[in-house]
C-alpha cells in the first residue's frame, strides 16, 4: 500500500498536466521560407504553470492562423507557410476567443535570377562655348551634353538579393562614367556591360546630336 500511496499522486499530477488547458503559445523567432516553397511553423503550447501541453490537447482549442500581408506569404490551418513574393510580414496564431496569441516575423527570400539593361540614347553637341568667369578665368565646355543614371534591373523585381553592380563601357571615346552618370563623349555607338551576382547583361549606348 505504501508504494501505491506514492504512485497515485504522481499519476494524478501527470494526468492533470496532460489535461491542463493552453494558457500561452510561443512561435519561433522567425519563419524563413523561399518564394514558392513551404515551411512548417513550430509551436510551443504551455499551461498556466509553464508546462508544455501536447499538440493533441492543444487541438481541443480552436486556433486561427493569419499573416499581416497575404501578398507576401499565406498560411494554412495547420500553420504551414507558403512564400508568395520576396519581402517580410508577420505571422500570428490566435485562439478563437482572442485571449491567447503569439506572433513572429516571416521572411520570404526571392533569389536573384538575372539582370537586364535598357538601351540608352545620349544627346551631344560638340560645339565649344567659351566664357569668362568673375575672376577673369577663361573657361569652355560643350554647348550641350545630356547624361543619364545607368540602371541595372534585378530580376525578378521582388528579389531580396542586392549584390553590387559593376559597369564597363566598351569604347570610352563614345561615352564614359562620371560617378554613377553615363556621359556622352563623342558621336557613335558603343556597348555598356553590367555584372551583378554572377549575371551579365549588355545594352547599346548611342550618342547623337540634340534634336532641333
Amino acid at each position: 500500500m505504501k508504494s501505491l500511496f506514492f504512485v497515485l499522486p504522481a499519476l494524478l499530477l501527470g494526468l492533470t498536466a496532460c489535461g491542463a488547458p493552453v494558457a500561452a503559445v510561443t512561435l519561433p523567432d522567425a519563419v524563413q521560407v523561399e518564394k514558392t516553397q513551404t515551411a512548417e511553423t513550430a509551436v510551443l503550447y504551455e499551461d498556466a504553470d509553464g508546462r508544455e501541453v501536447s499538440p493533441r490537447r492543444a487541438a481541443l482549442t480552436e486556433w486561427r492562423w493569419s499573416v499581416a500581408d497575404d501578398t507576401i506569404a499565406e498560411v494554412d490551418p495547420s500553420g504551414i507557410v507558403t512564400g508568395l513574393r520576396g519581402g517580410s510580414t508577420t505571422l500570428t496564431l490566435q485562439s478563437a476567443d482572442g485571449k491567447i496569441s503569439a506572433s513572429c516575423p516571416v521572411q520570404v527570400s526571392s533569389p536573384l535570377r538575372g539582370i537586364a539593361l535598357d538601351d540608352y540614347t545620349l544627346y551631344f553637341d560638340d560645339e565649344l562655348v567659351t566664357w569668362i568667369t568673375a575672376d577673369g578665368t577663361r573657361e569652355s565646355d560643350y554647348a550641350y551634353a545630356s547624361r543619364v543614371g545607368a540602371v541595372c534591373h534585378l530580376l525578378p523585381e521582388d528579389t531580396t538579393d542586392h549584390p553590387a553592380v559593376t559597369y564597363h563601357i566598351a569604347d570610352e571615346r563614345i561615352a564614359r562614367f562620371d560617378g554613377s552618370w553615363l556621359v556622352p563623349v563623342n558621336y557613335g555607338t558603343t556597348t555598356l556591360t553590367a555584372d551583378c551576382g554572377g549575371f551579365t547583361a549588355q545594352c547599346t549606348v548611342t550618342v547623337v546630336r540634340p534634336k532641333e
